[in-house]
């Protein structure tokens, strides 16, 4: 697995990130290193982060903090192992993603999102297909009964076959270029923030036009 793959152009394989002699650490796990690929910010947080924006309509965040650290897996990586970010919104609504890389084995993950307003909280999976949504109400600022509902099975095929009617029609598939470019940017900036330890803040010039 050390051993260099015949024909890599390494220097191309870099990109942007820092040009560092040939590790097989870095091109084998690139999750690990904050410039070759992001770590959980970038290969989890997109997923959840993107569905919030999604149902709820968001594009640009106004501010991103995070923090977290490398508390268990010391083996030369720079991406956090264990991270918490906070993303806030002009519709005065914040957004908060929390991960570790499961250090308590057995422990239960989810790719869910959970919304809490005045009016309840309504929690849904993208993954679950028997209750893949459950809405809890809060009595005392809403009349709707409680609620769940079924899901679909994960499986891309909806997807791939939406995209492909999209080519053939030249419309917009339902999680468009325009969804993806702002959801990308919102984990782009929390990275930023963990890596400089700073508030980042939207900036103008970042709108899509």
């Amino acid at each position: 697995m050390d051993r260099k793959p015949d024909g890599l152009d390494w220097d191309r394989w870099l990109g942007p990130g820092p040009k560092v002699p040939w590790n097989p650490n870095i091109y084998f796990s690139p999750y690990k290193w904050l410039h070759y690929d992001g770590g959980m910010i970038m290969g989890i947080a997109i997923h959840v982060i993107d569905s919030a924006h999604h149902w709820l309509g968001l594009k640009e965040p106004a501010s991103a903090v995070a923090g977290g650290g490398i508390h268990f897996y010391n083996d030369g990586r720079d991406t956090p192992d264990t991270v918490d970010l906070i993303l806030e919104y002009p519709q005065k609504l914040t957004l908060t993603f929390e991960a570790e890389c499961l250090t308590a084995p057995g422990l239960k993950t989810t790719a869910g999102v959970e919304l809490r307003a005045t009016g309840g909280s309504l929690w849904a999976e993208r993954y679950v297909e028997k209750t893949a949504w459950r809405y809890t109400p809060n009595p005392r600022f809403s009349k709707e009964p409680p609620a769940e509902g079924q899901g679909g099975t994960g499986s891309p095929e909806t997807i791939l076959r939406e995209w492909l009617q999209s080519i053939k029609t030249r419309q917009k598939t339902t999680a468009n270029e325009l969804e993806g470019y702002y959801s990308s940017l919102a984990c782009y900036m929390a990275l930023e923030a963990f890596r400089t330890q700073e508030r980042v803040r939207w900036q103008s010039d970042w709108t899509h036009t």
